[in-house]
């Protein structure tokens, strides 16, 4: 038996560590203002949340020294595969992935910004229903990361601002999966993968105050590759076959998450209503296979070269915000993500497809330096249907998301 039938699921820890980018489940929550309006942000200047979006925007957020923003988002995420007359769904959990972002201007007239960005961009949890047909490949898988970014940020002039962030990744994982080898009982055995992974990359940011109405921004996050130097493999199998699959077995592997560019804009059309838009390629193609090398192996658990193939996708967003009153703004948007899934590589544990995203927010202001903020989303992702030749899984696959985002910012 290979170990690929065995240990598909490790690819759900390359997909799960990527930052808020296209393909996989994705979870657009980096910022509660942007959230509202379709996560735009590249050609904004919102709030310190610009250390994400775009860390050449910050000097132009406000004439404040110290800016805070902090959000949570909850999530909930439903799928259904469907083959023949057969059907499942996911166990529902709650997702709550939250953000902090700081920035301060040292010297009062050197503009001049310095800044901690701190954000999950996943934090969820994926549970198939128990003995589903597809327990041999996927379970259930539980994930959590924190990504830190140092950021520093300068103004030239009038016009543009540049930025630039260290970002440190980390990330806890857990997945479980069925053995389909059965006791007498005809109970399968199971494998189990825990581990912490880590990676490095840069965050860049170039913001255009072109005229009092037209904002541009370009942004370019790097390639992170995600480390998991030392996890550890748990399998629990019948006697029979018990010699083969070491109770406990370390394992190593690596993912090189992808190049990110994204070009915005926006336009003020008056003190009111404005407008924004994004567009952003991931270069997925840095995702071409996944290789697990595991510290023991035997003639049935061999280490892993598994092809993924994912190919280079966009995301196209778009949103507005209204300001009613001094204290009140309304905020609306839409994005259309692109998958980089390709049809001969749909998995169980990534079942991806394109998806729109509808969005709606609100602040409110507490004073001139307090705001409350929140945003709702919707995520409908198109039926697909497909599977994958190496685990012999095929179906029918069905997902949506909704998402409600609480957040606070403050200046002064």
């Amino acid at each position: 038996m290979k170990l690929i039938t065995v240990l598909l699921t490790t690819c759900a820890l390359a997909t799960h560590l990527t930052t808020l980018v296209a393909g996989g489940f994705q979870l657009n929550a980096q910022g509660a203002k942007q959230l509202g309006m379709g996560h735009v942000g590249t050609g904004l200047a919102t709030d310190a949340s610009a250390l994400f979006f775009n860390p050449g925007a910050i000097s132009f957020a406000d004439s404040a020294r110290l800016r805070l923003a902090v959000a949570g988002t909850f999530i909930n995420a439903n799928i259904q595969y469907i083959n023949g007359s057969y059907s499942a769904r996911n166990v529902p959990h709650l997702g709550t992935p939250i953000n902090l972002y700081a920035s301060y201007q040292p010297i009062k007239n050197i503009p001049l910004n310095v800044g901690m960005a701190i954000y999950t961009p996943f934090g969820s949890q994926l549970q198939w229903e128990n003995n589903w047909q597809g327990q041999a490949v996927i379970q259930e898988i539980k994930l959590k990361t924190i990504f830190y970014q140092p950021t520093v940020s300068y103004q030239i002039g009038k016009h543009f601002g540049i930025g630039i962030g260290y970002v440190i990744a980390t990330g806890d994982f857990s997945l479980s999966k069925a053995v389909p080898l059965a006791n007498l009982q005809g109970e399968y055995g199971q494998a189990v993968l825990t581990g912490k992974a880590t990676g490095t990359g840069v965050n860049a940011g170039i913001y255009v105050n072109l005229t009092d109405k037209w904002k541009f921004g370009m942004n370019y996050r790097s390639r992170v590759t995600a480390k998991v130097k030392a996890g550890t493999s748990t399998f629990t199998t019948p006697t029979y076959v018990a010699q083969y699959f070491p109770s406990t077995n370390n394992f190593t592997t690596q993912l090189n998450l992808p190049d990110v560019f994204t070009f915005g804009v926006s336009y003020k059309c008056n003190d009111k209503l404005t407008l924004a838009a994004d567009i952003m390629f991931a270069d997925w193609s840095s995702y071409d296979s996944l290789i697990i090398d595991f510290e023991t192996n035997t003639d049935k658990l061999k280490d892993i070269h598994q092809a993924k193939k994912w190919k280079g996708a966009y995301i196209y967003r778009m949103g507005a915000s209204y300001k009613t009153t001094d204290k009140l703004t309304l905020r609306a948007g839409a994005y259309y993500d692109v998958s980089p899934v390709q049809d001969d590589y749909l998995s169980a544990e990534t079942p991806d497809a394109n998806k729109v995203g509808l969005t709606a927010g609100v602040s409110y202001n507490l004073g001139k330096k307090l705001s409350i903020d929140a945003a709702l989303l919707y995520i409908e992702s198109a039926a697909r249907k497909g599977g994958n030749a190496e685990a012999n899984f095929y179906g029918t696959y069905k997902s949506n998301a909704k998402a409600v985002s609480i957040g606070i910012s403050y200046t002064f």
